[in-house]
């Protein structure tokens, strides 16, 4: 039994602390204190570059009505649009084959970037409908391309995008 007398009770906590931890096998073996992680990299950045990525219209959907106007996505250099936070993307595929959207998200984590948000819409059927973008998440944050979403979807053929805000 270990004598604790005299010490103080920030001590006495620290040491709890550093018991229970080697108990529940934090330390690893005979002690030693846990290694980083070998195979760490940052998430990947951005996938598309705003200067490049075809500018698609948002249509604002009223209550008078609006017809859809379809339109083809750059699946080279990626697509962007503008984002009030109200925008909604539906994804109609009649490539033959799935195709995958895949949408930046601009937040970084302890200067880390986020992974895009990747969505599978299958071939035929009614496609996918997705949004809205929170512009915190997902609004690129310079100056030259404010307020944009950027976009890739892969493959392109056979694959409509529809862009809708109530805004």
């Amino acid at each position: 039994m270990i004598n604790l007398k005299g010490f103080s009770p920030v001590v006495i906590g620290l040491i709890l602390f550093f018991v229970i931890l080697a108990g529940l096998g934090q330390f690893g073996q005979a002690g030693a204190m846990p290694q980083a992680p070998q195979s760490f990299q940052p998430a990947p950045q951005a996938m598309v570059t705003p200067s490049a990525a075809t500018t698609l219209t948002v249509q604002t959907i009223n209550r008078t009505g609006v017809i859809p106007t379809p339109i083809a996505p750059n699946g080279t250099a990626g697509n962007k649009f503008y984002n009030n936070g109200n925008t909604i993307m539906m994804v109609l595929n009649a490539s033959g084959g799935d195709t995958t959207v895949s949408v930046d998200i601009q937040t970084v984590v302890d200067g880390v970037s986020t992974d895009p948000k990747t969505m599978t819409v299958a071939t035929g059927g009614l496609g996918k409908v997705m949004g809205p973008f929170p512009p915190v998440d997902y609004n690129i944050k310079t100056a030259t391309y404010k307020d944009y979403v950027t976009f890739l979807i892969t493959p392109t053929t056979g694959v409509t995008v529809y862009l809708f805000s109530t805004q």
